[in-house]
């Protein structure tokens, strides 16, 4: 008799977990394709500041080989905004932009800043 008066009162969690379930796989869905090709973006410019060196790997055609990876790529990054300098040494590679990610339910602007610092050899 005990067992029959709890009928049925595990749904409403049940159907709180569910939602809480499909929000997540939702927001995966959506974020983790940005966020691998934000690395990807990240992997190749830290690769053209550490072959700076060679002499054909000019300020100019790094910033365009960046430029050109990030549309490949479908990132929103201008070519204003890749800032390549070389001191004493060393290749420092500066990016920004902001991928805007649309989350069930809200509207979140991820700005991603870059910092690459490589030794010429």
């Amino acid at each position: 008799m005990r067992l029959r008066s709890q009928a049925g009162r595990g749904m409403v969690g049940c159907l709180f977990g569910v939602a809480i379930m499909a929000f997540a796989i939702v927001t995966g869905i959506r974020v983790i394709p940005v966020k691998t090709k934000v690395m990807e973006l990240k992997r190749f410019a830290e690769t053209q500041a550490e072959q700076a060196s060679l002499p054909q790997h000019t300020d100019e055609y790094i910033v365009d080989q960046i430029f050109n990876k990030a549309r490949s790529l479908r990132l929103p990054l201008n070519k204003e905004a890749i800032r390549v300098r070389r001191d004493m040494g060393t290749c420092y590679v500066d990016y920004n932009f902001t991928v805007p990610l649309n989350i069930p339910l809200y509207k979140y602007d991820w700005k991603v800043e870059e910092h690459i610092e490589r030794p010429l050899f």
